[in-house]
């Protein structure tokens, strides 16, 4: 993503203490935010599910990563799609959208090794980091550990 030639639009929101970025195209749509349902033995990162339009949402809440913290009234889910899943990002204010030209992404690799899900940051704009791959927010072990969770969760949600 960093060696990228082309400007890069981007979705800036603030999720805690970061400031993250996401390609405008994976974002889907912003919501306001309800409070998750908890999805027991799902991976730290994943704060629950809430319902969209009916369908289970996983959502990640990328300022607690494990904290547990619960949405506050304003905060937003921001609607994240991948051709493996759909994704909400619990965010407590989304900035608007941003193009940046390509050389003003830095690589962070170094900086956050393996954090694959972390690809680089915006150049002048400290706490800015772009995700790189939102199917790559949760490990192996974790991308396991939740579905076995969200299964669970639709056999219950079906009796």
């Amino acid at each position: 993503m960093v060696g990228v030639s082309s400007p890069r639009t981007l979705v800036v929101a603030r999720c805690g203490a970061m400031r993250i970025a996401l390609d405008a195209v994976a974002v889907k749509r912003v919501v306001p935010a309800p409070r998750p349902l908890p999805l027991p033995a799902a991976p730290a990162i994943v704060s629950g599910i809430v319902l969209l339009n009916g369908a289970p949402l996983p959502v990640i809440d990328p300022a607690g990563r494990g904290g547990g913290r619960e949405a506050a009234l304003d905060d937003r889910i921001v609607v994240v799609e991948t051709p493996r899943r759909t994704w909400g990002l619990i965010c407590e204010h989304v900035e608007g959208v941003s193009t940046l030209p390509a050389h003003a992404l830095e690589d962070l690799s170094d900086l956050a090794p393996g954090a694959a899900y972390v690809a680089a940051g915006v150049a002048g704009e400290e706490g800015v980091v772009l995700l790189a791959d939102p199917d790559l927010w949760l490990s192996e072990a974790d991308e396991h550990a939740f579905d076995a969770a969200l299964e669970r969760y639709r056999r219950e949600s079906a009796t």
